[in-house]
């Protein structure tokens, strides 16, 4: 049994009164157990007002509370009975249990104790959890240990409140705003919207940034034969074939001003007039729009008509960057295994260190990025039962190429004695973990080994087995 510790009593007296009106929420995300990535694994923890969380082995997964304290089974037989503890307070702390496999933040093992940030990953036995911290705007849906939306597949509480939100318009005809980066999955909440409104008609969506101006108008409106050259027959528009349904008009920001115009008829006319007829056309289109701009300061820069815009703002729904929505990593990680992978998802394994490698990178283009990469993955493992660094390395490293400018500056050449010291204290930092040392270095695992071999430096081995 793990040893108690005095300073967990003295710390949690000092977090009384954390939470309150006004002050963060804080939660640990479960991001999910790499042994068995499942879909249903994903649970977001809400801490309220417990002062210490207890983490150990058991049965199933299992929330209870006991007074100040939050007790937390873990399904892991790599996690100890008792694996580590939580302390929240202005300064959090995690706190190693005597744990035999470890305790590790953002993959580097505990000794002792650590403080927790918000954003931090914590690693125990299999599992990884992210620490996040939130405000009571979000937190009113928080009476289940989970949450995961349809297709945007979420345990972040701002988009999972964002997604409540929602519900609770999507079978009305008010317009819905989407905004995000790109490769957030603004088309797929789009057709998310489309199918739960019970709509009859078709869903549509359009590019306005990718069609020349030239073709736009007739795109949006349809026109008649012979009204320009080329159109050799009559041809309905985008809108007039969403009729009854969605219609989606992705990068809304960037319609020239007179196609904004003749938008802005449809949305309070209900009607549209092709081009080279006189005779308006009816149309009952419910209109959802995305972009990554920013459409308030589009229209205070004379670049988007306000009146359109008013048109358009019934309900805004902002898709954070996966870069700060990690805890949903595994629960998408899992959903795109067993899309790409179909009946051999269930066997399938993910890499401990491939975990925290896919929690480090930045995902510049994300949701989508990593849908393309796991694709790519899947293919490069060939049916291995575990997917692991070198299936992702490549695709990613492509990504990160085309993610940051060129030409970076060149790093300075060690002497032995530096590279040997310099290797030896990252070696320590990493408890031995090479692939983390790689990272830190900004050098490759092979160029790593190679020095180490040179200089006759050892890695100190992983413990294996739980107690």
């Amino acid at each position: 049994m793990a040893k108690p510790r005095a300073d967990t009593t003295l710390d949690t007296t000092k977090s009384r009164g954390v939470v309150g009106a006004g002050a963060s929420l804080h939660a640990l995300a479960y991001i999910g157990c790499v042994d068995t990535p499942s879909q249903d694994h994903a649970r977001l923890v809400c801490l309220g007002d417990s002062r210490i969380v207890r983490i150990g082995r058991g049965e199933s997964f299992a929330v209870r509370r006991a007074g100040p304290e939050l007790h937390v089974k873990l399904a892991d037989v790599r996690v100890s009975r008792v694996h580590a503890s939580v302390v929240i307070g202005p300064q959090s702390l995690v706190i190693d249990e005597g744990a035999r496999n470890g305790t590790f933040v953002n993959g580097n093992r505990v000794v002792d104790q650590h403080l927790l940030r918000p954003g931090d990953v914590l690693e125990t036995g299999h599992g990884f959890w992210r620490f996040i911290e939130f405000t009571p705007d979000d937190s009113a849906w928080l009476d289940e240990p989970s949450a995961v939306v349809g297709p945007t597949r979420t345990i972040c509480p701002t988009l999972v409140s964002q997604m409540r939100l929602l519900e609770r318009v999507v079978e009305s005809r008010l317009p819905v705003v989407v905004l995000g980066e790109t490769g957030t999955g603004k088309e797929v909440v789009a057709r998310q919207i489309h199918e739960r409104s019970g709509r009859s008609g078709r869903f549509q969506a359009i590019n306005c940034a990718a069609i020349p101006p030239t073709l736009l108008e007739s795109t949006l409106f349809g026109h008649r034969r012979g009204a320009f050259t080329g159109a050799t027959e009559d041809r309905a528009g985008v809108i007039e074939e969403a009729h009854q349904g969605t219609l989606l008009l992705d990068e809304v920001g960037d319609l020239p001003a007179d196609a904004q115009a003749k938008l802005l008829r449809v949305l309070q006319e209900g009607e549209i007039v092709r081009i080279g007829e006189a005779r308006p056309r009816r149309v009952d289109v419910r209109v959802a729009v995305a972009t990554h701009r920013d459409l308030p300061e589009q229209v205070r820069a004379g670049r988007f008509r306000e009146d359109l815009y008013g048109r358009l703002a019934g309900f805004t729904l902002r898709l954070p960057p996966l870069r700060e929505r990690l805890e949903d990593i595994g629960i998408l990680l899992a959903h795109l295994v067993d899309r790409f992978a179909r009946d051999k998802a269930p066997r399938v394994q993910i890499e401990v260190e491939l975990m925290r490698w896919l929690l480090r990178h930045s995902w510049p283009f994300n949701v989508r990025e990593l849908e393309r990469v796991t694709e790519s993955a899947l293919l490069l493992a060939a049916g291995e039962a575990k997917l692991r660094v070198q299936h992702f390395e490549p695709a990613l490293a492509e990504a990160r190429r085309a993610a940051r400018p060129r030409g970076p500056a060149p790093q300075r050449r060690l002497r032995d004695d530096e590279l040997r010291g310099h290797l030896e204290t990252l070696l320590r930092e990493h408890d031995g973990n090479i692939s983390a040392v790689a990272r830190a270095m900004g050098k490759s695992r092979t160029q790593i080994h190679r020095w180490m071999r040179s200089l006759r430096l050892q890695a100190r081995p992983a413990q294996q087995g739980a107690r």
